[in-house]
C-alpha cells in the first residue's frame, strides 16, 4: 500500500510492532472520549467518573484500558469468556460481568455509571441495555454499528436527561490526533497492552486467521498476521 507520508505517525523509538499494531483500534475508543461532553466539560479527563463498557472484544477491551487511562474512578467491563474477562481486569477493570450468570441489568445499574459505552454492535440489545442502565444525566457513547435499525426509548432517555454520542473511527480533536493520543497510551503500559495480541499467524494463513477470530472460543482477543 503506498499512501502520503503526511498521513503516518511516528511510531516511537523500540516500540513492539505488535504493540504498534493496536493503535488504530485504540484511536477509536480514544475518540469515543475525547469527544463526549463528560471529557470536554472536565477539561479532558474522566476523574470523578464511573464507566461501564459492554463488550470485550478487542475495541471494548481497548475501551475499558483507556478509560482507566483517562482517570475514571472505576470501571466495569460486560465480557461472554473467560479470556477477555482476564484480559479486562489487566487492563484497569475493577470488575468484570458474564451475561452468561449475572444480572447485567441490576449489575451495571448498581455500579451506577456516569458513561457506558456499548462496543458490540450487530443487534439493538446491547444499545437498550446501555439506555437502560447508565445513570440520569449521563452519556452513552456508541461505537458498536448495528445491522438494522435500533429503536431509542425517548420517554426514558429524555425523563433522564440522557446524552447519546454515536462515535465514528477517529480525527482531530482540539488539535491533536487520536493516533498521537493513542501512540502515548500505548508507549505509557506496553506490558498491559501487548497481553491483547492473542494469536498470530503468517501471511499464508490469513484465512485461518478470520475464522479463529469469529469463534470468541478460541479465546482470540487480537489476531496479528505477519508477513
Amino acid at each position: 500500500m503506498s499512501v502520503n507520508a503526511w498521513s503516518l505517525f511516528d511510531v516511537p523509538d523500540g516500540m513492539d510492532d505488535e504493540l504498534a499494531s493496536l493503535t488504530e483500534p485504540l484511536a477509536c475508543a480514544v475518540h469515543a472520549y475525547r469527544a463526549s461532553h463528560i471529557f470536554a466539560a472536565q477539561d479532558g479527563t474522566l476523574a470523578g467518573r464511573k464507566v461501564a463498557v459492554i463488550g470485550a472484544g478487542a475495541i471494548g477491551l481497548l475501551a475499558t484500558a483507556a478509560a482507566a487511562r483517562f482517570g475514571a474512578d472505576a470501571v466495569l467491563c460486560v465480557a461472554r469468556y473467560p479470556r477477555q474477562a482476564e484480559a479486562a481486569k489487566t487492563l484497569g477493570a475493577i470488575d468484570v460481568l458474564d451475561p452468561a450468570v449475572d444480572d447485567v441489568v441490576s449489575g451495571i445499574r448498581g455500579f451506577a455509571p456516569d458513561v457506558v459505552v456499548e462496543a458490540v454492535g450487530g443487534g439493538p440489545e446491547t444499545f437498550d441495555l446501555a439506555v437502560r442502565t447508565v445513570n440520569p444525566g449521563g452519556e452513552v457513547l456508541v461505537l458498536g454499528l448495528f445491522n438494522d435499525p435500533a429503536q431509542l426509548d425517548t420517554r426514558r432517555a429524555a425523563f433522564r436527561e440522557l446524552r447519546l454520542f454515536f462515535s465514528m473511527t477517529y480525527g482531530v480533536i482540539d488539535g491533536r490526533h487520536d493516533f498521537e493520543v493513542a501512540l502515548e497510551l500505548l508507549r505509557s503500559d506496553p506490558d498491559a497492552f501487548a497481553g491483547l495480541v492473542s494469536h498470530r499467524f503468517p501471511l499464508e494463513e490469513t484465512a485461518d486467521a478470520f475464522v479463529t477470530a469469529a469463534e470468541k472460543s478460541t479465546g482470540a482477543l487480537r489476531i496479528v498476521v505477519t508477513p
